[in-house]
């Protein structure tokens, strides 16, 4: 039945042309982003430090998910790639300026923008798939977000092996700036001017009553 669901969710998803095109931006951020997490323990003298790096991602994300609702307004081409922007900024001169306590609140900050994003992801997810596939379509989606973090984590925890941890930490920052670039230069999604909410297609029914309408 899995199996089943899972072929179903593939051919709703894969109609969503501009879903997916955010969808496998977000893939390759992510795959950078558990590369720097996977290394996260070796620049931590101390568990209790690894433990305010963990905290400091947990905050940032919580408060990026309280401000995303603040920002449902806004052109989805501005807010995606102005938070990813500021992510890559922030988690970089977290780990370029190495002051301690100062780095974690850095880093805690790159986590608002990441929060922001992840909310927006999942929103386009639950506004743009017809409700009757909704379930399979978020489990394919989901899915394929995940699909490259465990390798993620794995080239970190290599990578870091032969090269200095900072270094892994600042390429996974390069790859939110490496999503700006993407969502600027992508015709799809440069063209979305609208905000989170707005579905991207309008279906055959919605057209009818539209017409209706006018």
């Amino acid at each position: 039945q899995y199996k089943h669901d899972f072929k179903e969710g593939f051919y709703v998803v894969q109609k969503q042309k501009k879903l997916l095109a955010i969808v496998y931006g977000i893939i390759g951020m992510n795959f950078l982003a558990t590369m720097g997490l996977a290394v996260l323990p070796i620049i931590s003298e101390t568990s209790a430090e690894y433990g305010f790096w963990l905290a400091a991602i947990s905050l940032g994300t919580m408060i990026g998910t309280l401000i995303s609702s603040r920002l449902e307004t806004f052109a989805l081409n501005r807010v995606m790639p102005i938070a990813a922007l500021l992510s890559g900024l922030f988690w970089i001169s977290s780990f370029l300026i190495d002051a301690g306590l100062l780095s974690i609140v850095l880093f805690g900050i790159a986590w608002i923008g990441i929060g922001v994003n992840s909310i927006y992801l999942y929103t386009l997810i639950q506004v743009n798939l017809p409700p009757d596939y909704l379930g399979t379509g978020f489990s394919f989606v989901s899915s394929l977000l995940g699909s490259l973090s465990p390798l993620g984590y794995f080239a970190g925890g290599v990578f870091g092996e032969w090269i200095s941890s900072t270094t892994i930490l600042l390429i996974s920052g390069i790859g939110y700036f490496g999503f700006f670039c993407y969502f600027l230069l992508h015709p799809l999604l440069r063209a979305l001017t609208v905000p989170v909410s707005t579905r991207f297609e309008t279906t055959a029914e919605e057209k009818i009553k539209i017409n209706q309408r006018l």
